[in-house]
């Protein structure tokens, strides 16, 4: 996996209102825990210090080291200020700081709405550690004649698979090994890459979608929240070198919403892999691009609740709106007349039961909290209901796996086993091995 988040800090030439003969000095950072700020500064003869470059077209364009033209996405001035020298100078110095949500470099994008992406490539964590390739192999053993161990390391050739998904996208999965050395170390590292070529030129919205959609269901399929290396994307852009026009490919780097993991995750941690895992490559692929938005809220929500640093009610009330939606995706309305919370969580629990898996709460408690939640009655909240919040969170976290790993193809036994794979976070609820797929009544939970 290749270094994530190359975090920089460099000189930046601010083209003001897109505009090469109106320049404001400045320094751009980037990293994983700020984002991307701009720091810029202007003498002014004017007397106005509160003056800041003009953030109104959705896009700040200039040349990362005087150099290298750089788009930041999204700006906003978060604070301005200034003063002189001194009591007697005139000059006053403008100082502006300013966020983005993300940094495109070799290209300026004038128009964040512009569609001149052609094609993505991706080297996601979630699914490299997903597809787990195995074109490494190494073997050692003690030699007593030799008096020491000897290493013997296979690397195969890399892979090459296509694929036709939905939209008429092209998309292509590369597996190869690359060394990586820091001092007497070497490392082989293996690598996956993920392709996608679009039929018709898209904007960055439609970019980052796919991003997250991809990145989002295959750390899903892990059962970790995985963080987002910078992506390639290829554009209509071109420039000219010895009179021939030649594209140009773009860096993206943008900041995780929240804490992700940047390892490998190993089979053993993993509810899925490709080993494990009875869904087609295409087909998980095109999952990735065709399933609704809710779904993907959905699996987003989870991924963050089981793994969340600090809960709040708000996140439990809000977790549950993405159940009622996703509910709404799978099961339909059913009637004219509107399903109740507890309809829906009815139906989900009775597929959930049936189906061998255990520990299903009261129903009465769920509702009570949300309804308390919702109706800004929080501050009524005992002690004893937040200890019920997260192990109802835990709960509907399960169940919300269960209904999304069932309707993108996979078995009630597969899930179970997942379940038992991570057998810390989920093998409370998964069905026993024993218990020949009857509804068991010997494990539950109940909350006062």
């Amino acid at each position: 996996m290749a270094a994530l988040f190359n975090e920089f800090e460099e000189w930046f030439a601010i083209r003001d209102g897109h505009d090469d003969d109106n320049i404001w000095p400045g320094r751009l950072s980037f990293s994983p825990e700020n984002g991307v700020v701009l720091e810029a500064v202007r003498f002014s003869s004017d007397g106005d210090f509160y003056q800041a470059p003009d953030c109104d077209t959705g896009t700040i364009t200039g040349y990362l080291d005087y150099q290298r033209p750089t788009t930041i996405i999204n700006p906003w001035v978060q604070s301005q200020g200034g003063g002189s020298f001194g009591v007697n100078t005139p000059f006053i110095l403008s100082k502006v700081q300013i966020i983005g949500s993300a940094i495109l470099k070799n290209i300026h994008l004038t128009d964040v709405n512009e569609e001149c992406f052609i094609g993505l490539t991706m080297d996601l964590p979630s699914f490299n550690s997903w597809y787990d390739p195995e074109i490494v192999s190494a073997d050692s053993k003690f030699s007593r004649k030799k008096g020491y161990v000897e290493f013997k390391v296979v690397v195969d050739k890399p892979e090459h698979k296509k694929f036709s998904l939905a939209e008429n996208i092209d998309a292509e999965v590369y597996v190869c090994a690359n060394k990586k050395t820091e001092g007497a170390v070497t490392s082989l590292i293996q690598q996956t890459y993920l392709c996608l070529k679009f039929p018709e030129p898209v904007d960055l919205n439609s970019v980052l979608e796919k991003v997250w959609r991809f990145n989002t269901l295959f750390s899903f399929f892990l059962g970790h929240a995985m963080a987002q290396n910078p992506c390639r994307l290829s554009t209509t852009f071109t420039r000219k070198w010895n009179n021939e026009a030649h594209p140009l490919v773009s860096e993206l780097f943008f900041r995780p919403i929240f804490d992700s993991k940047t390892e490998h995750v190993e089979r053993h941690d993993a509810l899925f892999t490709r080993q494990n895992c009875k869904i087609d490559v295409d087909q998980l692929l095109n999952c990735a691009v065709e399933k609704s938005r809710p779904l993907f809220y959905l699996m987003n929500m989870v991924l963050f609740m089981e793994h969340s640093k600090k809960f709040s009610p708000n996140d439990f009330s809000g977790f549950i709106g993405c159940i009622e939606d996703f509910h709404e995706t799978l099961f339909g309305s059913g009637s004219s007349k509107k399903r109740t919370l507890r309809d829906r969580l009815e139906k989900m629990q009775e597929d959930w039961s049936d189906s061998g898996f255990r520990g299903a709460p009261e129903l009465k408690k769920i509702v009570d909290l949300r309804n308390d939640i919702s109706h800004g009655r929080t501050v009524s909240l005992q002690g004893n209901d937040y200890q019920d919040l997260i192990y109802l969170c835990s709960y509907l976290c399960a169940l919300s796996r269960f209904h999304i790993f069932r309707m993108l193809g996979l078995s009630d036994e597969d899930i179970g086993k997942a379940f038992r794979r991570v057998c810390h976070r989920y093998g409370r609820y998964a069905p026993s091995e024993n218990a020949g797929g009857d509804r068991p009544s010997d494990f539950s939970f109940t909350v006062n």
